[in-house]
């Protein structure tokens, strides 16, 4: 808020959402794994699907990426499902998945969050 001088219509202005349905969400992994191999998990092909929405309905020349937000194998019971192949866990992801969950409660405060994370 603090970026868009507390303003929701100018948030409004730049940022944009899509959801889209688990089928819809599905059908977009296996179209892309089938076309070009590459293995999205569910998180990022929502943001692969809001991407092409969004340049479809560009007014200008546009040009945009995706961000992978987590590796396939994190989804696995999903995306195995989807693509009908078996994905490799990588060693890290496999490391950080069986390590100690750890969480720490705290106040809804912006200024206590931020300084918990410079700490």
């Amino acid at each position: 808020m603090d970026l868009f001088g507390h303003s929701i219509n100018r948030i409004k202005d730049v940022i944009v959402s899509e959801s889209y349905s688990d089928e819809i969400t599905k059908q977009t992994i296996l179209d892309v794994f089938a076309r070009s191999r590459y293995i999205l998990d569910p998180h990022s092909a929502i943001g692969y699907l809001g991407l092409k929405k969004y340049a479809e309905n560009a007014k200008d020349e546009f040009c945009g990426m995706v961000l992978a937000t987590a590796h396939p194998a994190k989804f696995n019971e999903v995306v195995e499902q989807v693509i009908d192949k078996k994905i490799e866990l990588p060693e890290q992801l496999f490391a950080c998945l069986n390590k100690e969950k750890k969480s720490k409660r705290l106040i809804n405060d912006f200024f206590v969050f931020k300084d918990f994370l410079m700490a």
